[in-house]
């Protein structure tokens, strides 16, 4: 399952010194769907295809804006929470109803361009925390809300979880790139990460917040940029899980 989401950045020009502003905006949203489906009939009778057990994305980050900054000689970092709280509307959440294996929920984005200019996608970095409240009564097991109700083993990781709740510091992105785990989003992020054999599973959801830096290249040209974010869920099952 994919769940894309278009980024949009706007410059405006001061005086003569060039102003960068980095602006993200939801410009579109598109669900593709693809589910295990369950087969239930009998010889002579109709078949009922359902949409159940399924894997699916249920929610994704809002849309969200990085302050303006002024473009300079050297790079800089912004931040979609720059006072250091997590931003309203930053969760997602995957449902897993099978009951049976496990999942990869990655993230990854295009390179910004507009005006024939590039900001790297590779200047785009993520990181998650299990810091907030659900709408639902959850528990917290490894930096994952897991929603009531809930069945199966809690073990699913989210290897680029922040040690600290500030995001609006460069060290906190540095801190997971660090590790070392990639939170660049120029090649798929690992979101959450869980294998399991068919023989195991889960029923329920589960959620994180995600929080975004970007570094602004040395002399980077005022101009408009667009860049997309694709959120992908896959199955990870496995015989023997590492």
């Amino acid at each position: 399952m994919q769940t894309r989401k278009n980024l949009k950045m706007n410059k405006k020009n001061k005086y003569i010194l060039p102003v960068l502003l980095v602006a993200a905006s939801l410009a579109s949203m598109a669900l593709v769907s693809t589910v295990d489906a369950q087969v239930s009939g009998s010889a002579g009778s109709s078949i009922a295809v359902t949409r159940t057990p399924y894997l699916s994305i249920d929610a994704i980050p809002d849309s969200f804006a990085f302050p303006a900054v002024s473009a300079r000689s050297t790079e800089r970092d912004v931040f979609n929470s720059p006072d250091g709280a997590l931003s309203e509307g930053m969760i997602i959440q995957v449902t897993d109803a099978r009951n049976s294996g496990g999942y990869i929920l990655q993230a990854q984005a295009s390179d910004f361009t507009g005006g024939g200019n590039i900001i790297p996608a590779s200047s785009l970095r993520v990181v998650s925390t299990a810091s907030f409240d659900t709408p639902v009564d959850s528990a917290i097991s490894n930096n994952v809300h897991y929603l009531n109700p809930f069945t199966g083993p809690q073990t699913v990781v989210a290897p680029v979880n922040a040690a600290s709740t500030n995001f609006g510091q460069a060290v906190v992105f540095d801190e997971v790139q660090n590790i070392p785990k990639n939170n660049s989003l120029n090649t798929p992020v690992d979101i959450l990460k869980s294998c399991l054999p068919a023989n195991e599973g889960r029923v329920g959801a589960m959620a994180v917040g995600l929080a975004f830096a970007l570094k602004i290249p040395p002399y980077t040209v005022p101009g408009e940029y667009n860049s997309t974010i694709t959120y992908t869920i896959t199955d990870y099952t496995e015989d023997s899980c590492p």
